[in-house]
């Protein structure tokens, strides 16, 4: 860091004090001007001493070129900023002022400012305010960084963008709405480097696609695409080039381009941005997090405007995350009935065979090996989460399971360490809880933990996740997600893009399994309004709720298993459930949909109004989700949720998978369609309970019932795997 050098006697006599005091009075400083002339008037005289006069940050001063440095100027069109033969007054005082600056940072008038001060000097076109502002600055102890973050917005602005030939940005896009926790601050620092996320235009719906090999009276069925085959179908590379040369053009860095380019991230300063996009940015701020963000509408050229699907992190904030609400440790809690592996495998017919193990509330199944190399499943998290592999070993060991090392696990993100997981058991409930059951189900198949985060902390993680799955160079056949966020504070195009990466991995035989939400059809649980959960309300997943039971050891379905509901039975979640306000109604859940409101409508069952009768009714199955043993930092915790259901689930299908790729044929691929066809011949029907309350246990109005087949609640119902099996296979 360069120091303030030392100021010489000479810069202290009273006509540069008065300079320096005219400066702050014309810019209506009046009282920093009264405490200047204060402090100059008690300064002690320096030692007559040589000074070394300190260089800038950019060297030694070069020979001055005057003339042709005006020159340059004037073929850009910009003002020469200073005349130093202009000897009026105001100038004069300027001038003054402005010499002793210079001589203060290091650059006297007889020698080139470095190119970011010369280009301020030129924008300013005038002494005496550029005088002004730097006479602000000198009055703390130099820094150049400090020094120039003292300027004003535009004169900062002027130095920050990239380039001077930036295409003008025509064609408007509509501005994203802003969640509602979010605060908008200040104009943001023009200098500070800032990454968007181009999403390139697809060139095909692959809507029809997806049908065709998910529909079971399709002749297509099953009959998947290569990944080549679907990148060719999904992206025009025409597109991506157009969109490359663009960002070079204006002067951005691009640091990450997805294997097949459909999603370029580029980075440059937010003067840059706003000069690009044509839109002002301000900071925006949440819980600690700041980033910069588009007030209004942005553009792009006409040239790039059909090549690009969107340009995330200009206006898009992240929405509100819900993670699993019910964690306690197994000692602070008073009950006698939990969910251990054996107790799943016996209640849902998962194969087990007779090995016991004497853990400490009772014998626990051996599950035998089963799987193939190629049944890759995966967990994917956000939010600091992590897993911990030590925690995974005492859990297989502890319930007699494979040991941990039968699992080919790998690691996205670095989210592995088993010491945050020691130190605080909220930084692993989920992603022990995922790990653990997902290959407790499923325990030979090869996982991957994948850990999503991206740079701009205001970027939304289902964003993240679409940009993970783009860049997968095998697919992943099962996939599950316990994480979701309210389907009004998310972005269209991010749903889009969310919506396209799941289809694209259906056509390629993979599976998206996302948990429903643990706050019924209530949002968050703080307040009661229907608010449907994002991404269970896409139609490319499965989305899966959580049901209890009276006895864990009975018989699975009605009348022992019931919806997990916060209020009954010590549910601690409610499972989450409704109707899209997004998405229309996909024509495999049409029939099922329409039996449900033919049985509740006119009767107490009725659900208040308010919500999307037309919309993607979710769950489609449902699962145990109440009282999970977990191993987390050594110690046994009870977790609830529909995060417990759907990994499990998704082990299900990862088995299942594990037997047909074995065999020679293909992964189940998007299952929905499927189930819905068979009218739930695979599951265990629900007909007892509902979803008006919260996980906070706010009663409210708005809600579903569970009826007879499927219903907004636990869909079609828990899952057999014996059944769901032989529906599959």
């Amino acid at each position: 860091m360069v120091r303030r050098a030392q100021t010489s006697e000479s810069c202290r006599e009273p006509r540069v004090n008065e300079a320096r005091c005219a400066s702050f009075r014309r810019l209506g400083h009046c009282e920093q001007a009264r405490d200047f002339r204060a402090k100059a008037s008690k300064q002690q005289p320096a030692a007559s001493t040589p000074i070394k006069r300190a260089h800038g940050p950019h060297g030694p001063p070069a020979a001055r070129s005057e003339p042709g440095r005006a020159a340059s100027l004037a073929e850009k069109g910009l003002p020469i900023a200073m005349d130093y033969a202009d000897h009026s007054d105001d100038e004069l005082t300027g001038v003054a002022a402005t010499r002793e600056i210079y001589a203060t940072f290091g650059y006297p008038p007889s020698q080139p400012l470095p190119r970011s001060r010369r280009h301020v000097c030129a924008v300013v076109g005038g002494a005496t305010v550029l005088s002004a502002i730097l006479v602000l600055v000198a009055g703390h102890s130099y820094d150049p960084t400090t020094a120039f973050a003292t300027l004003p917005h535009a004169l900062r602005a002027a130095t920050c963008a990239s380039s001077s030939n930036v295409p003008p940005p025509t064609i408007r896009r509509q501005a994203d709405s802003k969640p509602k926790h979010w605060s908008r601050g200040a104009a943001a620092d023009p200098c500070a480097m800032h990454d968007v996320i181009i999403a390139t235009t697809h060139k095909t719906n692959l809507d029809a696609q997806l049908r065709s090999v998910s529909d079971p009276n399709s002749k297509n069925y099953r009959k998947y695409l290569t990944t080549e085959a679907v990148n060719e179908l999904a992206i025009d590379q025409n597109h991506v080039r157009n969109i490359g040369k663009w960002v070079s053009e204006i002067g951005a860095q691009e640091i990450k381009r997805t294997k097949n380019g459909e999603y370029i991230t580029a980075r440059a300063s937010v003067a840059t941005w706003t000069e690009a996009l044509g839109c002002e940015f301000f900071d925006y701020s949440y819980e600690g997090k700041k980033a910069p963000r588009c007030d209004g509408d942005y553009g792009l050229p006409v040239h790039v405007d059909a090549s690009v699907h969107a340009v995330f992190n200009v206006g898009n904030l992240a929405p509100r995350i819900s993670k699993l609400k019910g964690i306690t440790k197994l000692v602070d809690k008073e009950v006698t009935e939990y969910v251990t592996p054996s107790v799943l495998a016996a209640f849902y017919s998962i194969p087990s065979s007779g090995a016991e193990t004497a853990g400490a509330f009772g014998p626990d199944i051996l599950i035998p090996p089963t799987g193939s190399a190629s049944a890759r499943q995966a967990v994917f998290e956000t939010q600091g989460e992590y897993y911990s592999p030590t925690d995974l070993a005492q859990f297989r060991s502890y319930f007699g399971l494979p040991p941990a090392d039968a699992t080919p696990i790998s690691n996205i993100g670095s989210h592995d360490e088993a010491i945050a997981c020691d130190v605080d058991a909220d930084l692993c409930d989920e992603g022990n809880l995922d790990m653990q059951y997902l290959t407790t189900v499923n325990p030979y198949g090869p996982t991957t933990y994948f850990y999503v985060t991206l740079a701009d902390v205001a970027t939304d993680p289902f964003l993240a996740f679409a940009m993970a799955l783009a860049d997968l160079v095998e697919p992943i056949y099962v996939a599950s997600i316990s994480w979701g966020s309210i389907e009004s504070e998310e972005v269209p195009s991010i749903m889009a893009s969310f919506d396209v990466e799941a289809a694209k991995l259906g056509l390629k035989g993979g599976t998206i399994v996302v948990s429903s939400g643990d706050d019924g059809a209530n949002g968050l649980g703080t307040e009661c309004g229907y608010a449907p959960s994002f991404p269970a309300s896409s139609p490319n997943v499965l989305a899966v709720g959580a049901t209890n039971a009276y006895d864990w050891s009975g018989t699975a379905g009605a009348p022992n298993e019931i919806v997990c509901q916060a209020d009954v039975l010590g549910g601690v979640v409610t499972s989450g459930g409704g109707f899209s306000g997004t998405y229309t109604q996909p024509y495999w859940q049409a029939d099922a949909v329409a039996s449900y409101f033919a049985q509740v409508d006119g009767t107490q069952s009725q659900p208040a109004g308010g919500f999307s009768k037309g919309g993607r009714g979710y769950p489609d199955v449902a699962l145990a989700g109440k009282d999970f043993e977990v191993v987390i930092g050594d110690v046994l915790y009870l977790v609830s949720g529909t995060s417990a259901s759907a990994p499990s689930v998704a082990g299900m299908l990862a088995r299942i998978n594990a037997g047909l790729l074995a065999a020679g044929k293909s992964p189940v691929g998007l299952v929905n369609p499927t189930l819905y066809a068979s009218s739930g011949s695979f599951a265990n029907d629900i007909v007892d309970g509902d979803n008006t309350c919260t996980a906070y246990l706010l009663e409210c109005e708005q809600g579903f019932y569970a009826t007879t087949g499927w219903d907004p609640v636990s869909g079609w119902g828990s899952v057999d795997y014996g059944r769901l099996e032989a529906l599959l296979a």
